[in-house]
């Protein structure tokens, strides 16, 4: 049980840090009377969180049964327009110690959250005194309660700007006299400590590194804030010894190119790996010995890059410091660029410096930008040189989760690496249809059995540890895999056709497989996902409807947000390559010919010699920052992904 008293609480003139002060100076107004103020700024990527305890006596009927708190944004109105970067607005949630967003909430109190509040504006909540708050204690006398409050802020490009902020946590006036002060505490924790917490279990036990990567115009303090505190809290259930660390120094670098972030990145790594060793590979202590990664959209590119090139700097770095790598985990990422999958003009605006070398980079364009030899090995496209290095075979695990709708920015092409079963997502979306869209243990098993690993463990249904009543859904399939019209483009040849993966379960086919085409891969009678607009992507995340309170109380209510697919793909499934050896009066008549053979050359170098688990997921709204769930309550929608990822990777 936590309860422990912070400087903060204690100073009544002091500060936490040369840039924040607080005290709990009973400031007294007519109608309400200051227990704890704090006045502090956030920068890119800054989080502050407030850990609330208050206890209270079970014997006592005069004490309090609530709380109350104000948080403003001080930024100045009349200086926020000169400033070019921002948004200058901040995000701030209350939760009660016992809600967990991947358990029902049984108490009937509203969950408090303002997503976005701006200068001068304030969020005020109550800290309510009651079963939601209640944290589990031995002591005879009292009962204690928490809650968390966590400040993020929404600044996403530039880490010099910063936004000023005041925390109030107070009583009505009226209610003072019960106010037991000795009782209160308030306990405050920064990003830089939330990510770097010693190991969860033991100093001395074996530890599990994992390491985070943020996106393109992300940061890691706030933004992937949420899995951390998943892994972590996870790790303390399951008694697993885990640090988790992530890299802030390529927070308003995103336009830099994948090459001098990934180069960042190792630097880290190396550093982190030696650092952490040093700290806690001690006489008989074990240190680091198990290596996981997870990254989003562009993290997942950089994080490739760095592993690379660490590998191509020194192949035996992780033999010879006994790291076993377990998890190489990408979400939403543009592994294979954004070429094919972009509108022409993007594409140009992108190869011209759009977003900087960074766009050069996902438009898979050659390296310098000066040098037009591109047919020398190293001035190919970053991402081609990358999905090369065999570091990858060395994983016991790959996973890739992809946005199957509603992700403008990074497709499904490009985050699934291409090839898919797509007769089995087909045969899955009839399975939903002709079942009323539920999952029924007695038809599920009907599944002929050669099929199982495309639905996760579907013949157990009901002792499946993912609970499938999620997925009880009208509102998307409809419009997944089928146009209204039927019959539209009946005759037309597929063009997902040769994307479509081998059935090889009784043959020894390879990557490098015969030139015959295999009979599966003839006829494709569905029709592929609709392809996302980038620019209804960009009005997700500003108009995105947030979720309901029953939809945050409730996992049951979660029913249009699933695991569609999901299946360990392995080398001898990938067809043979398209556009290999084509004719010149093809790469002639079709413009994009070009493209598309990078595309599919990037790809199957990332599946050579691999297995590869692909997962796919249906998310409402802001798919893409949904998917890692950028922030807790706005972004709820991704939390049955990040369920699935610590679920089968970490538990």
């Amino acid at each position: 049980m936590k309860n422990k008293n912070s400087i903060e609480t204690l100073n009544t003139s002091g500060a936490s840090s040369n840039k924040s002060s607080s005290s709990n100076l009973f400031r007294k107004s007519s109608k309400r009377i200051s227990l704890y103020f704090d006045r502090d700024e956030l920068r890119c990527g800054d989080v502050s969180r407030y850990t609330i305890t208050y206890k209270k006596s079970k014997t006592l009927d005069t004490s309090i049964n609530k709380l109350y708190f104000k948080l403003k944004n001080k930024m100045d109105l009349l200086l926020a327009p000169v400033f070019y970067l921002g948004p200058y607005s901040i995000y701030s949630d209350c939760r009660p110690y016992s809600f967990d967003e991947f358990k029902d909430y049984k108490s009937d109190d509203v969950i408090q959250f303002n997503p976005d509040i701006k200068p001068y504006q304030s969020f005020k909540g109550i800290l309510t005194l009651n079963d939601g708050s209640l944290m589990e204690s031995q002591d005879s006398d009292f009962h204690y309660y928490q809650w968390t409050i966590d400040a993020i802020s929404q600044l996403s490009i530039h880490d010099s700007a910063s936004i000023p902020y005041t925390l109030d946590i107070y009583s009505e006036a009226e209610d003072f006299d019960n106010v037991i002060t000795e009782n209160f505490s308030v306990e405050k924790t920064n990003a830089d400590e939330l990510w770097n917490l010693a190991p969860t279990v033991s100093k001395s036990d074996q530890i599990h590194l994992i390491i985070v990567t943020h996106g393109i115009f992300s940061n890691i303090g706030g933004d992937m804030l949420f899995i951390r505190d998943k892994l972590h809290q996870r790790s303390l259930e399951v008694n697993k010894n885990v640090i988790i660390r992530g890299y802030s120094g390529n927070v308003g670098k995103s336009y830099k190119g994948i090459e001098f972030l990934g180069k960042r990145l190792a630097n880290y790594i190396m550093d982190i790996i030696d650092k952490e060793n040093a700290k806690y590979k001690k006489n008989d202590s074990m240190g680091i010995s198990e290596l996981s990664f997870i990254a989003h959209s562009l993290g997942g590119c950089v994080q490739s890059y760095a592993l690379a090139y660490i590998h191509a700097k020194d192949p035996h770095f992780f033999i010879n410091h006994h790291i076993k790598l377990n998890n190489f985990i990408t979400m939403a990422s543009p592994m294979l660029g954004t070429a094919v999958e972009m509108p022409s003009y993007a594409n140009f605006a992108l190869g011209m410096g759009g977003l900087g070398k960074t766009g050069r980079d996902l438009s898979l364009k050659h390296k310098d930008f000066t040098d037009f030899s591109i047919n020398k090995k190293e001035n190919k496209p970053v991402l081609e040189l990358v999905a090369q290095s065999r570091i990858f075979d060395v994983f016991a695990h790959r996973t890739t989760y992809a946005n199957t709708l509603h992700d403008g920015i990074v497709p499904l092409r490009t985050s699934a690496l291409l090839y898919l079963d797509w007769r089995a997502l087909d045969k899955l979306y009839k399975l939903f249809k002709s079942n009323n869209m539920s999952f029924k243990k007695q038809n599920l098993e009907k599944i002929d059995k050669t099929m199982d690993s495309e639905i996760p463990k579907v013949s157990n249904i009901e002792n499946h540890k993912h609970k499938k009543s999620n997925t009880n859904s009208n509102t998307h399939f409809a419009s997944v895999f089928y146009n209204q019209d039927e019959n539209k483009g009946k005759n037309k040849r597929n063009k997902y056709q040769r994307l479509q993966t081998i059935d090889n379960s009784s043959s020894n086919t390879t990557l490098q497989a015969s030139d015959e085409i295999p009979k599966e891969t003839e006829e494709i009678h569905f029709q592929p996902p609709p392809k996302p607009s980038a620019l209804i992507a960009a009005a997700n995340l500003v108009f995105a409807k947030l979720p309901t309170q029953d939809y945050i109380h409730s996992v049951a209510s979660r029913q249009t947000d699933v695991v569609l697919h999901d299946k360990v793909y392995k080398p001898q499934e990938i067809p043979k390559a398209h556009y290999e050896n084509r004719p010149t009066w093809k790469k002639i008549i079709y413009p994009n010919d070009k493209k598309f053979r990078k595309e599919e050359r990037i790809a199957r170098y990332w599946h050579k010699d691999k297995d590869w688990r692909k997962v796919l997921v249906v998310l409402k709204g802001d798919a893409h920052n949904d998917i890692v769930v950028r922030r807790r309550f706005v972004n709820l929608y991704g939390a049955v992904a990040v369920q699935h990822l610590i679920d089968e990777h970490f538990s």
